[in-house]
């Protein structure tokens, strides 16, 4: 049973958006993981690691991941999973969480990165992974875009009873959340529609860290994303809560050219490209983020939502 539920759960795209001769001086393999290396064309004092959607691969989201290193200052790094893209293996949640654990292991110990200048941002399902390995005081700050309380907390709102079927939950946030001792920012959409917000609003109760903020942003569905918004108010996070610090080191995304080369059992995708479901809005006008105090939990979601199956 376990094992069907993997395989109903997970959506990689199919065909896969690249192949291994895409996006050269890039693609690489850090530490038995395919990632998307997006260094910053300046020195930077952190590393941003990216933790996709269900239903997309690294490959779909490069381009608004360009724009929050362009916007932020810093070096990106997009985790791909087993199973998606050009990635061999099963994905579950031991292997996800494995993948960004060894990404950030390689990061800290090999790349010699501290810690604190790690910071994970997962969306949707990415943020089980995410949260996971806070919890473990592998980063310095976190940030969950759609988090879900528990798999099956996301399947009791899309199929209610029929969620009794999955036996053994998976990505348990909610009680791993107490564990996350670093900054932390959530941030939902008011109108999505497939993990509402309120798993978001849960989480960040439950949370005990000192420094931590949500953001619940109207109109905003489970898909169509501004990136520039998104990425406004990163920096306003970042920002209040000294993520941005003066005794910090700046520095190149220095990454051994073997990691470009050596790609183990890891084998190209064929196919052009798949439609993504990460998309972004075509509105990139200047976002206004309102100077809000932190700590405030925002107004539960009025009105009920309707749901719908849809990747997360």
């Amino acid at each position: 049973m376990s094992f069907l539920v993997d395989k109903l759960l997970f959506f990689p795209p199919s065909p896969a958006s690249y192949t291994i001769e895409s996006y050269p001086g890039e693609l690489c393999n850090l530490n038995g993981v395919v990632c998307l290396a997006l260094p910053a064309p300046v020195p930077s004092a952190h590393i941003l690691v990216y933790t996709h959607g269900n239903a997309a691969d690294i490959g779909q989201c490069r381009k608004y991941l360009l724009k929050l290193r362009d916007i932020l200052g810093m070096h990106v790094i997009a985790v791909e999973y087993p199973g998606y893209g050009i990635s061999d293996g099963e994905p579950n949640e031991n292997t996800l969480d494995d993948s960004l654990r060894r990404v950030c292991t390689f990061l800290h110990e090999h790349l010699n990165w501290p810690k604190n200048s790690i910071i994970l941002v997962g969306r949707s399902i990415g943020t089980g992974p995410a949260v996971k390995i806070a919890s473990e005081d592998l980063v310095g700050c976190v940030v969950l875009l759609a988090a879900f309380t528990s798999i099956k907390g996301i399947a009791e709102f899309l199929v209610g009873g029929l969620a009794r079927v999955i036996s053994s939950d998976r990505w348990k946030n909610l009680e791993q959340i107490v564990k996350v001792q670093c900054p932390i920012l959530f941030i939902h959409g008011a109108a999505d529609q497939v993990i509402p917000a309120t798993h978001s609003i849960k989480l960040f109760r439950a949370c005990t860290h000192d420094y931590k903020d949500i953001e619940i942003i109207d109109k905003l569905d489970h898909h169509a994303y501004n990136w520039k918004q998104i990425a406004k108010r990163l920096q306003f996070f970042f920002r209040n809560f000294q993520i941005y610090k003066s005794n910090v080191v700046y520095q190149h995304l220095n990454i051994p050219s073997a990691c470009f080369e050596d790609w183990g059992n890891h084998k190209g995708a064929t196919g052009s490209g798949a439609a993504s479901t990460e998309r972004e809005t075509i509105d990139n006008s200047e976002s206004t983020v309102q100077n809000k105090p932190y700590y405030m939990v925002p107004h539960m979601i009025p009105g009920s939502i309707l749901s719908r199956r849809g990747g997360f």
